[in-house]
């Protein structure tokens, strides 16, 4: 699974260079696996290229930012509620 994801994160970046490349300026929406600066599509471009802003859900009570965030992964970040508190997984579990 990991090398689809680096594969995927790869592909993304180099269609990103190529719209770079052509004066561009992509903006690209992804999951938070991909975003992360540290070993997603950012990584793989130079840094002044990518601006990368993480949405990262909160929960309830949880109010330290420092609890959601790993040092290197996001330039911004943008808490938002959750939506759903259930578990999601929950309903694979018998």
């Amino acid at each position: 699974m990991a090398t689809v994801q680096v594969a995927r994160d790869a592909a993304i970046a180099e269609a990103m260079r190529a719209v770079l490349g052509a004066g561009g300026f992509p903006v690209v929406v992804t999951g938070g696996g991909h975003a992360r600066r540290d070993r997603g599509v950012p990584w793989q471009l130079p840094r002044r290229t990518v601006l990368v802003v993480g949405f990262v859900e909160v929960v309830r009570g949880e109010l330290d930012p420092a609890t959601y965030i790993d040092p290197g992964t996001f330039d911004f970040v943008w808490f938002t509620p959750r939506v759903d508190e259930k578990d999601p997984c929950e309903r694979f579990r018998r």
